[in-house]
């Protein structure tokens, strides 16, 4: 069964993935070709996001990783490592950062030239990460009730919203004014 479905933002690429496999195909939307370079991985796979630009893609799995490829390539970029499963992942709108959440309980982000991430500790489980429209805050939703609001730069926390049960995903509107 497919769990996962997203086109690039250019409307190029359409990539799939299940649950339930350990690999993610992309193919030509045009032309329907499968897209080479892509291999079976040790992980489950979470989450599939394009780059903004459509030529990049980045996977979250249970492996403890998040791994971005060349979308025409499949050549992989980059490998970035967590502690326990990435559960999602975001671009940042401009896409110089990719922020991966966890089930270690943190929320990375990464350049995705040098990789090199700012660490935020969200306390328990991380399901859900989302960037503002400006790319300068980044919503999270965890196992611990709550949502919560954090500068990107910085990593500070802004704001927290309790919530009853488990928060599972988060969304800025497309005005960026609402979460």
């Amino acid at each position: 069964a497919v769990n996962i479905l997203t086109f690039s933002s250019n409307g190029k690429y359409l990539a799939a993935a299940s649950h339930n496999t350990m690999s993610y195909e992309i193919w030509n939307a045009s032309s329907g070709e499968e897209l080479p370079g892509l291999n079976s991985y040790s992980g489950y796979t979470y989450e599939l996001a394009f780059s903004p630009q459509g030529n990049r893609i980045a996977a979250a799995f249970s492996d403890n990783t998040a791994r971005l490829r060349d979308a025409s390539t499949g050549n992989e970029l980059a490998i970035m490592i967590h502690n326990d499963d990435v559960n999602d992942i975001a671009f940042s709108p401009d896409g110089i950062h990719l922020a991966t959440a966890s089930s270690d309980d943190s929320i990375r982000i990464w350049d995705v030239m040098d990789q090199e991430p700012i660490s935020l500790n969200h306390g328990d489980y991380v399901f859900s990460v989302a960037f503002g429209l400006k790319g300068k805050l980044i919503a999270t939703g965890s196992r611990d009730g709550s949502a919560r609001i954090w500068n990107a730069t910085t990593g500070m926390e802004l704001q927290k919203l309790p919530h009853k049960n488990y928060v599972y995903s988060v969304a800025f509107s497309p005005d960026g004014k609402t979460l």
